[in-house]
């Protein structure tokens, strides 16, 4: 570790070696350039402060020279005898600067730390007074190797962002590494970008390097924290700033699962089949409790046309068991859902789908067509059977994720419906399977701040089910509690 004693002084001079400060190999310069300086040099001097703030910008430890003077001997050439008797003494101070140089620049690049978690990386690009033209993904060796950076960059490709670049072997350990790093990485790119300012994103990484990075980026970028679990955007340099509230509708379903690292498959929607089926299908839902077995004969005559079907003999349904039953089979035929087949109704090979079960999924959407109605969320930000695939195809996850029933999206964050219309939570080990599927889609899919909800039409769930939903933190809506659905979305909503 060299040291250098910044002085024109030869009293200041003979001070230092009397004291044993200058060791073998110090320097002595009349004047310093701060950009020479090395990682964990020491610098001691009386120094102006923009260039002592450079010295601990770039790694260095300034140590100043401190003297208790009185007023006449101010401006005078000390001896070394005289500096003692001035308490001479070196006083070693951290700067920082708190401010970023003043530019011109009309153009904005976000620096991002690439991490597990890319929607802390996502939402400021979508702010719109932050809105960059260029991003350059900060990627270390750990972060590469879990290809973290693929699903960043998938997001900002969703997001309509073409100019990504990319920097690797970003150093996550030995904060002086970080540092001596950081400065070389923002030297060139001013030198290749003079038209650009500069924000780093300090949410990814790890506490050593948003440290080292700070420190080293402080002269040249803005700094920002992007705060999910509080909706707010934290301005951490310069300072003074107040934070942004994160809007409500950053992001629709297909960026949200982007920046989870799934594409979604782009399939074409009937929203007005689904419209004109929607009475029924909410008369269904607000029926459930009282049609628990006419459901399940639905899900048995459908389940006629699936291709392995082995169970189902025939499309048609038993006779009506009761006044309810009935009512049900007229209200279908006559929405043209059921044929009439003399004395039986018949599940049509065109609504196989919706009877034995999409109805279910159908009813999420219209719940998403109300709160659209009323003005609480954009139609991009609900959709029903959506069908995903991981950007990396090498999942080794037990329960494929290939669809989701019903999600939404609203505070940057996703609710994730499962619909089941059997009688699936009544067995063990399907009730097991259910469950943890759910549990594996709202962690991979949904992510951190993921809440989950299982909707079924069955009037009671079993005690076993109840307690593993309960330590899954997956919210189980039972049969009569489904025209309550609107109700517990907003409540999310607004959580």
């Amino acid at each position: 570790m060299t040291t250098t004693f910044v002085t024109r002084h030869q009293g200041a001079i003979d001070w230092a070696r009397e004291e044993g400060l200058l060791e073998e190999g110090s320097r002595i310069a009349a004047d310093y350039d701060p950009e020479t300086v090395q990682v964990g040099e020491i610098v001691i001097g009386t120094l102006p402060a923009q260039l002592a703030a450079r010295i601990c910008e770039r790694g260095g430890r300034y140590q100043h020279l401190t003297l208790d003077l009185s007023p006449e001997l101010r401006g005078k050439e000390l001896s070394a005898a005289e500096m003692r008797a001035c308490n001479a003494r070196l006083e070693e101070f951290f700067i920082q600067r708190a401010s970023v140089t003043p530019t011109r620049a009309r153009k904005l690049t976000h620096l991002c730390i690439v991490s597990d978690q890319s929607l802390q990386n996502l939402l400021p690009t979508r702010v719109e007074s932050m809105t960059p033209d260029r991003c350059v993904l900060l990627v270390s060796t750990e972060m590469k190797r879990k290809g973290a950076e693929k699903r960043l960059r998938h997001a900002l490709a969703q997001s309509g962002f073409t100019r990504i670049d990319l920097v690797e072997d970003v150093p996550d350990h030995d904060v002086t590494a970080i540092i001596a790093w950081g400065n070389a990485l923002i030297g060139r790119l001013r030198a290749e970008h003079p038209d650009h300012r500069f924000i780093v994103n300090l949410t990814g990484g790890n506490k050593l390097m948003s440290i080292g990075l700070l420190q080293a980026l402080r002269p040249w970028c803005e700094a920002i924290y992007c705060d999910t679990a509080n909706d707010s955007l934290e301005t951490l340099h310069p300072p003074g700033k107040a934070a942004v509230a994160l809007a409500p509708d950053l992001l629709n379903v297909k960026l949200y699962l982007a920046a989870q690292g799934f594409s979604v498959r782009n399939e074409p929607r009937d929203g007005m089949a689904l419209d004109k089926r929607r009475g029924m299908t909410q008369w269904l839902a607000g029926k459930a409790s009282q049609l628990e077995n006419f459901i399940r004969k639905l899900n048995g005559a459908a389940a006629y046309y699936e291709p392995n079907n082995k169970a189902s003999q025939s499309p048609n349904l038993a006779p009506p068991s009761d006044q309810a039953e009935e009512d049900a089979i007229k209200r279908l035929t006559a929405a043209g859902l059921l044929e009439d087949a003399g004395s039986r109704a018949r599940v049509p090979a065109a609504y196989a789908s919706y009877l034995r079960g999409g109805w279910l999924e159908e009813y999420c959407w219209s719940v998403g067509r109300e709160l659209e109605g009323e003005g609480l969320i954009k139609r991009a930000r609900f959709d029903i059977g959506v069908k995903i695939d991981p950007i990396e195809q090498t999942r080794q996850d037990r329960y494929p994720l290939n669809e989701l029933d019903a999600v939404f999206v609203h505070r940057n964050r996703m609710l994730i419906i499962e619909c089941k219309t059997g009688a699936q939570l009544g067995d063990e080990g399907k009730s097991q399977s259910i469950l943890n599927r759910l549990e594996v889609l709202g962690e991979h899919a949904a992510g951190r701040f993921a809440e989950k909800i299982l909707l079924t039409t069955q009037t009671r769930v079993d005690a076993k089910s109840a307690e593993r939903a309960r330590q899954y933190r997956i919210r189980v809506v039972s049969a009569g509690e489904l025209p309550k659905l609107k109700q517990l979305v907003r409540e999310w909503m607004n959580a």
